[in-house]
């Protein structure tokens, strides 16, 4: 059975985006993300929201390019979900679940008004322009999903026959 780890985000970033420098001299660039999902109660009729706040990192050129975000911009972030630990102050071992960025779009302006990467990110990552002031951002490092960017093209649909999951059995349940 073949496994899958994507994580699919569109939302917006509830922060500046925060970068730092390794002490391997690697550009790593964090943003959270908030993604609201709404519905109608069943029972009252009232509508009722739910906001989900998410980690994502990105590393080398694609960090540089995720670096030019700004609290408010609304983001498609594509990568894998890893599990990081650290010690908090009380010298607690937590676990955070994180999204490693394979590649982003940025879209026009930061609900405040602020520009996001637009522009300036184009020539930090391979970019490609999109339609209402978008750009693609993917990544070159070596954390560069196998799905190719599709450039708001449609996928061919898979055949009615083929079966993604029967191609491995490599999975741990």
């Amino acid at each position: 059975m073949k496994c899958i780890n994507r994580q699919t985000l569109l939302g917006r970033l509830g922060a500046d985006a925060e970068s730092r420098t390794t002490s391997g001299g690697d550009l790593v660039t964090q943003i959270r993300v908030a993604t609201t999902e709404s519905w109608k109660d069943k029972t009252t009729g009232d509508w009722k929201e739910r906001t989900e706040w998410h980690t994502a990192k990105a590393w080398g050129k694609l960090a540089e390019s995720l670096a030019e975000l700004r609290k408010g911009s609304k983001v498609y972030v594509e990568g894998t979900t890893r599990t990081e630990q650290y010690t908090d102050k009380e010298g607690i071992e937590r676990y955070v679940k994180v999204v490693m960025v394979d590649s982003f779009e940025s879209f026009g302006e930061a609900k405040q008004g602020t520009p996001t990467a637009g522009a300036d990110a184009a020539q930090h990552a391979t970019a490609r322009p999109q339609r209402n002031g978008a750009s693609t951002h993917s990544s070159t490092h070596a954390r560069t999903s196998s799905v190719p960017a599709t450039n708001g093209a449609r996928r061919p649909a898979p055949a009615a026959d083929h079966n993604p999951f029967a191609e491995q059995e490599d999975c741990p349940f």
